[in-house]
């Protein structure tokens, strides 16, 4: 007899382990706006929990959790209300759960913070901060950045310096008063003052932040007009692929990229490669006797970018990067070479 109610008891505790384990399981889930658009940076949070995770740049969240029983996340905003989403056991089941925030019209209006003892508006304000979206390139349709940039910006734009490399002019200074980062990091490789816009394509681009001002104090003497910090992006889908064509007659410039990325469990790889060629274009005019460019030279360049990161948990993970850039300038009498391997 004791033998069949000690039996009986290990099958009620295996049934319970069993119902245990399909009722246990992370929280995984998307944040959007009203509108559907994703909400980047959005906390996350379990009631009752300790900590909580941040939306990433499409605004997919995941949170460890193994209890059984439902779930109360509260979400979290700036400018939307605060809201609080009951998750019911048998709703968490491998399912990827859509929370939508709507707007808070009592929401505090933009706030300017300056070092003066009197008010500013923004627009007054020393230093202008501009933050340019993954949504906001899309909608640019630019694969470099100098085009993103001549679009996105006013004041800025690009010329020609001296032997016709691209230069930039920003709000009076030229590119070398202005520091180019990549994911915080200095872009090497400068050529009379600029650095090779062409290198800086748009692919697996998360966001661009943009200090339009002095910033020497934080960033150094290359900061004194302003900072261009371009942010990598990490797709959270499991493998994506994108390929690009650009024509301009003028001077029948081809410019050819694509991007292929993978997320499997801790890797997450990134690689994008472009390639442009254009032909030269003589400017002969005989309304022009003051300019004594004739012609513009043209060339090739060939750009290949790999971004490959294992994350060992949330707060650590390991990011290795490397490049190949390689650009020839056709000139009248003899090409120019110039050859860059990064790591």
């Amino acid at each position: 007899m004791k033998q069949k109610i000690f039996a009986l008891f290990l099958i009620l505790c295996g049934l319970c382990l069993n119902l245990k384990a399909e009722t246990q399981g992370d929280v995984v889930g998307r944040v959007l706006d009203d509108s559907g658009a994703p909400l980047a940076g959005a906390t996350v949070q379990i009631l009752h929990a300790k900590g909580g995770v941040t939306t990433d740049e499409d605004g997919y969240f995941r949170i460890p959790y193994s209890k059984d029983g439902a779930v109360r996340v509260k979400v979290s905003f700036v400018g939307y209300q605060t809201q609080t989403f009951v998750l019911k056991a048998d709703e968490r089941k491998g399912e990827q759960h859509v929370l939508r925030l709507q707007p808070d019209a009592t929401a505090l209006d933009q706030v300017v913070v300056t070092a003066t003892r009197t008010p500013k508006a923004l627009k007054d304000a020393p230093v202008v901060t501009r933050l340019i979206t993954a949504n906001d390139i899309k909608i640019a349709d630019a694969t470099n950045i100098q085009d993103l940039l001549t679009e996105q910006m006013p004041g800025l734009e690009f010329g020609y310096a001296m032997n016709q490399e691209t230069s930039l002019n920003m709000n009076g200074f030229g590119g070398n008063a202005v520091l180019f980062l990549v994911d915080g990091e200095r872009l090497a490789g400068e050529t009379m003052d600029n650095v090779d816009y062409s290198r800086l394509n748009l692919d697996n681009v998360g966001r661009i932040e943009i200090v339009k001002g002095a910033a020497s104090a934080l960033y150094g003497a290359n900061a004194v007009a302003g900072v261009i910090n371009i942010i990598s992006r990490e797709n959270s889908e499991p493998w994506t692929a994108n390929v690009n064509t650009r024509y301009n007659d003028f001077n029948k410039e081809w410019r050819h990229g694509g991007s292929f990325s993978f997320n499997a469990g801790k890797w997450n790889s990134q690689t994008s490669i472009q390639r442009t060629t254009s032909d030269e274009v003589q400017l002969t005019s005989p309304f022009d006797t003051e300019s004594n460019i004739l012609h513009i030279y043209g060339g090739e360049t060939f750009n290949v970018k790999e971004r490959l990161t294992y994350r060992f948990s949330d707060k650590v993970k390991l990011i290795g990067r490397g490049g190949y850039f390689n650009r020839i300038s056709k000139r009248s009498n003899y090409d120019d070479h110039y050859m860059d391997y990064s790591a």
